[in-house]
């Protein structure tokens, strides 16, 4: 369910994103392992755009912003921000991704539009802006041994702070930094700001665990748990987090620090900005440069969305090929009603007009309703199974979709499957597309001659280069004494069905019932 909120109504509508999608699915699995375009976000962030603006949501929200428009000469001027609260099982979504074809594009692109997470349980009141009448304490908390190249961070630090001259006091905690350490260099002194530059991890079972150093003699390394972790900051006064989750010289997929943020809004903290995939060196020197320097010296100091907004943006517009993702990684979770965390004092001459409107648009998700059982998210279905073969081995082939379908698997094969009417080809890749599993029969006759089925083992070598290197996808399966004519077949264990036809099949529904168990 979809509720959007403003200050004296609100609607609501069902969330209407597929989870169902296979292709959704695949998309997000190439964002989450870093091997997405542009397109890929882009067509993510229009299904979930397309979920948001359902029914009376949508036609609420079209309504509220031309009438907006209608009203303001500079268009331009408009501000949005879109505050989701989020149901547990809808966080890992990338909504920062978010992308309307109609006015803004990606919505955490735009100069004027802001993205936030605010919390879905009451976290503190709002805090009115704290006025700067001293310096601001920035305190920079740098673990040993990260392997990370922490001293271009530290030096693009100090630039950004520097446009304030001496209004800025900016610490460094490095060396061995271990919970004892930290804990007593936050109640040291009334730091303002704590950034964090180290790893961070996102472990299967969904717990988020920061890299510290131990505090036992001899060991390098403590991985603490985020409620632990945000511990340390209670009652410290700190209004500020920022978590740099910065790529190590082994990349892993699951390195996070998103999940931090709101354990420390519960904490006490009325903002933290946390990384939800690891970033390289240079993105993240890139953001810590425009968004302090926005923090501190831009349009309105002490509005830490408007940081977020200009340091996502000057992220997109320098991306490349390796870094599509990155300008959704930075995620702002925000206590309601805290956007002005600091009040500077500052010669008035310095500070550029304000924009003339700031319109707060607030999303609430709510749980979805139980979905249909092959549509709900982690729900079991039937493994789908796709089927290639040479027209030659046709007796080959229905034998093998004989022996799967007693399994209940959903096995897909074209003489069986393909509908009356239907176009055949986009019939086939869209199974193809949609399939857990491709096995590809193999003979001397299929390998000698031309056909379809080279196009159907061309698309599933394509999906398959998408894959995690460990995945499980496309099975080679033998009917002769054949070579496979593709280099990447020969870096895949196949199976042979010849002489003994039960063995084969036998290992073949091992590998299937793996896959399905998982």
């Amino acid at each position: 369910m979809v509720q959007l909120v403003d200050r004296e109504w609100q609607v609501a509508a069902d969330f209407g994103y597929d989870f169902g999608d296979r292709r959704l699915n695949r998309v997000l699995e190439r964002i989450e392992n870093n091997h997405c375009t542009l397109d890929d976000l882009r067509e993510i962030g229009i299904n979930l755009w397309a979920g948001l603006m359902m029914g009376e949501v949508g036609t609420r929200f079209e309504a509220l912003y031309k009438e907006i428009k209608e009203g303001i000469a500079d268009v331009q001027g408009i501000r949005l921000q879109f505050c989701l609260t989020l149901p547990r099982e809808l966080e890992f979504l990338p909504w920062e991704a978010l992308y309307t074809e109609q006015d803004f594009g990606f919505v955490a692109s735009h100069p004027d539009h802001c993205i936030l997470r605010s919390p879905s349980t009451k976290v503190l009141a709002p805090l009115p802006p704290l006025p700067i009448r001293r310096k601001l304490r920035i305190l920079t908390v740098i673990p040993s041994d990260s392997d990370l190249d922490v001293e271009h961070e530290w030096h693009n630090l100090g630039l950004a702070v520097g446009a304030l001259g001496d209004q800025i006091h900016l610490e460094r905690l490095s060396g061995r930094v271990d919970t004892d350490r930290l804990e007593e260099q936050l109640h040291r002194k009334d730091w303002d700001i704590v950034h964090f530059i180290g790893h961070g991890v996102q472990t299967e079972a969904g717990k988020t665990l920061i890299r510290l150093n131990s505090v036992e003699a001899g060991e390098d390394e403590s991985w603490i748990e985020g409620e632990r972790f945000a511990s340390l900051f209670v009652d410290t006064g700190v209004r500020l987090t920022i978590l740099n989750c910065c790529l190590g010289a082994n990349p892993y997929p699951v390195r996070s620090l998103s999940g931090l943020g709101p354990f420390l809004l519960r904490a006490g903290l009325p903002a933290v900005v946390a990384m939800r995939y690891e970033i390289s060196d240079g993105v993240a020197i890139r953001f810590s440069d425009k968004f302090y320097r926005e923090l501190l010296n831009g349009q309105v100091p002490g509005r830490v969305d408007l940081a977020v907004e200009r340091a996502r943006r000057a992220i997109y517009q320098s991306q490349d090929e390796d870094t599509a993702r990155a300008f959704v990684t930075p995620i702002l979770f925000l206590a309601p009603g805290c956007e002005q965390l600091f009040k500077f004092e500052m010669p008035t001459a310095l500070l550029r007009p304000l924009k003339p409107i700031s319109i707060p648009t607030i999303v609430k998700l709510d749980p979805p309703p139980p979905a249909e059982p092959d549509r709900q998210p982690g729900a079991a279905r039937k493994l789908r199974v796709f089927i290639s073969y040479a027209r030659e081995d046709y007796d080959y082939a229905m034998k093998v979709y004989m022996n799967l379908l007693e399994e209940d698997l959903d096995v897909w094969l074209d003489k069986e499957s393909l509908q009356p009417g239907q176009r055949w080809k986009q019939a086939i890749e869209k199974a193809i597309e949609e399939s857990d599993c491709f096995i590809a029969l193999l003979s001397s006759k299929a390998m000698s001659r031309r056909g379809y089925v080279h196009k159907e083992l061309g698309q599933a070598l394509d999906i398959l280069e998408e894959m995690p290197q460990s995945s499980v996808y496309l099975i080679p399966a033998r009917l002769d004494e054949c070579e496979p004519g593709h280099s990447i077949l020969r870096e895949i264990q196949w199976v042979d069905l010849f002489p003994d036809w039960d063995k084969g099949m036998r290992k073949i529904l091992v590998t299937l019932r793996t896959l399905r168990s998982s």
